[in-house]
Parts: C-alpha cells; structure tokens; sequence
C-alpha cells in the first residue's frame, strides 16, 4: 500500500480524452490501469462529452459518451437499500443514493451534454466508467474548455515520466518511536493550516489541493521531517516531500479539519467557511409559498443556493441533507420525491 500514495494522480479525478481512457494499460506495481508512456497510475477520470445511447435495466442504467475522440461506456449502479440494522446515517446516504441515480434517469437523454466522473474499470477486456457523479452541462462551452484543459495536462503531466517508476524506499519517519511521529505529524499539519488560512485571506473562497502540495515552504519542512538518506538527489528528497504533504492534507480531510467544495472542480475550503444551508433553504421555500407556488423542487432549491456568492461547500449532498433536517424540524415536508412545501 505505501506504492499507492506516490502519484497524486492515482486519487484525482483525471481529465481525460474518452480515447485516452481507452489507450490505459494495466499497471504491474499499483494493480491499476495507467498512462501508456509514463506509467502514471489513475483510477478515476472525468469525462466531458454528448450522450449518444442510454440503456435503462432494473439494477443499472448504462449509456455512452462521446467527446468526439471516442465513446466511452459508462455505468450507474441501482442504490443498494438499508439493511434493517442501519444507522440514521446509513440510511441517508442510501436516499442521497436512490435520489441520484433517479435524477440521473430524469435527465439522461440523447444529445444531453454531460461532466462523468468515475472509477475506471476493465469489463470483458473493455474499459467502462463506473459513475459517482454526473453533472449535465448547460453552456456548450464547457466540452472546449475541457478539451483544452486536457491537451495542456496530457502535454505538461500525463505523458512525462516521473518518479512513479522507481519508487523510494520507505522514509526514515516510519521508523521513529510513534511519539516523535505524531510530533512531527502534528508540527506539518499545523503548518499546512496556516498556509492554506493565508491562500484564503487573499480573497479566494476556495483553494485547490495544488495550493498546498506547491508550497515551498511546507515542501522544505516535509523534506526535514523526512530525514532522507544523504545519497539520494533533490528530485527524490522532493518527491518524498510531497508524497508526505499528500499523506497528510487527506488526514486533515478525513478528519474534517478541512472540507471538500466540489469533488469534479477538486476545490476545499475550512470548516468555519462551510455556511448553514437549511435558513438559506426555508427562507426560499417561503419566498417562493409567498410568490404562489405549493411545491418546490429540489432541482430549484439546488439552483438558488449554488447561484449565491460567497456560498462555499454548497454541494447537492449537503443541500439534500439540509432539506432532511427541515423536515426533521416540522418546517417543511416532502409532498412527493423531490418536492418540498412549508408545513
């Protein structure tokens, strides 16, 4: 497992060409599928492009993307339902579920201009996209800046070998006593913070996770923290550094020290920046009862909270789970799947 965190491309949602998913080979060391020439390891693409053909079964719904290089087929699993011993918890991503893979039925049509991100996986020697998200495209200009976005990658990054070959040894912090390693821990986190709470006050309400793994300065204190063997080069210290700073910025969103914005775009933002989402909600709901309306949809609720500024982490997850909580509090209720009314 300690192969599997080098690349940070391995976890990112790749953007690629639907012919670029297609050329992937296998990979002997990350038993995942990778770039032909550099070998760089990847599970998960983003895809942009027109759906050609949509297939509706009773467990799954499949349908073809075509972005003008290739077709790439992609799958969107049925919900699994709650067993009957599931938390309150396990039970509502299990509606978030269902209610995705309904929306996904709803507005997948021929010709619909679509975002697909998923896990790449080989089918009967055929690789198929298994779906975690879909976002439907309204400005025809997004599939351009798309392919613009991937012939930069593919020229910068995804075609160059790195240090994924021939990866390092373990670094020598593993083998520190397990109270100097959560010091050393501790004193790169705090750093890590610090400079993402700076990125911050230069106006942005959001940061990439590119933010931090260039940071210069945090890559000097890795790179002391990691104590590497005096023979190696600065490319392989450099790479150790980062391979750390990767380590540790995903333990600081596990533990929710830090909050993921959009998973497609890869933007986080702090937990104080992550505004209550159920007032802004009811408060709609009660302008649009004023207006006349005796239901809202949840897609209109969607629509308003992600059209105001400075509204950070505002996902269809976390907008869903604050219509839950309305309802839980008697202040609205559900009138049919995916509409909503005051009480």
């Amino acid at each position: 497992m300690a192969e599997f965190g080098w690349d940070p491309y391995l976890h990112a949602a790749v953007r690629a060409f639907g012919s670029q998913v297609h050329a992937l080979v296998p990979s002997e060391r990350e038993r995942v599928l990778a770039f032909p020439k550099s070998r760089r390891p990847t599970k998960k693409v983003q895809i942009v492009g027109s759906v050609v053909c949509v297939h509706d079964t009773p467990k799954k719904l499949v349908f073809g993307i075509d972005d003008g290089t290739d077709v790439i087929d992609c799958i969107l699993w049925d919900a699994t339902p709650p067993s009957e011993s599931a938390n309150e918890a396990q039970i509502a991503h299990a509606r978030v579920e269902a209610r995705k893979v309904e929306m996904a039925r709803e507005t997948l049509q021929l010709g619909v201009q679509i975002r697909c991100v998923g896990r790449v996986e080989m089918y009967q020697e055929k690789k198929q996209v298994v779906v975690e998200n879909i976002q439907v495209l309204v400005d025809p200009n997004e599939e351009l800046l798309h392919w613009i976005e991937v012939m930069l990658l593919s020229r910068k990054f995804y075609h160059k070998i790195t240090y994924v070959d021939n990866p390092p040894i373990l670094p020598k912090w593993k083998q520190l006593s397990s109270e100097k390693a959560v010091e050393t821990e501790d004193v790169l986190k705090s750093q890590m913070l610090e400079h993402i709470a700076r990125v911050l006050q230069s106006g942005r309400g959001h940061f990439y996770k590119e933010d931090v793994l260039k940071a210069e300065e945090l890559v000097v204190q890795a790179t002391t923290l990691e104590q590497g063997q005096g023979t190696e080069g600065d490319a392989m210290k450099r790479a150790r550094a980062v391979a750390r700073i990767n380590k540790e910025f995903h333990s600081l969103v596990e533990s929710g020290e830090v909050c993921e914005v959009d998973p497609v775009e890869g933007t986080f933002c702090l937990p104080d920046q992550s505004i209550d989402l159920e007032p802004i909600a009811f408060a709609f709901l009660q302008a649009r009862a004023a207006e006349g309306y005796s239901k809202t949809t949840f897609g209109e609720v969607q629509e308003h909270i992600t059209s105001i500024p400075n509204v950070y982490g505002a996902n269809w997850e976390k907008i869903f789970h604050s219509l839950d909580g309305l309802i839980a509090s008697s202040k609205i209720y559900e009138v049919e799947e995916g509409h909503y009314s005051l009480v």
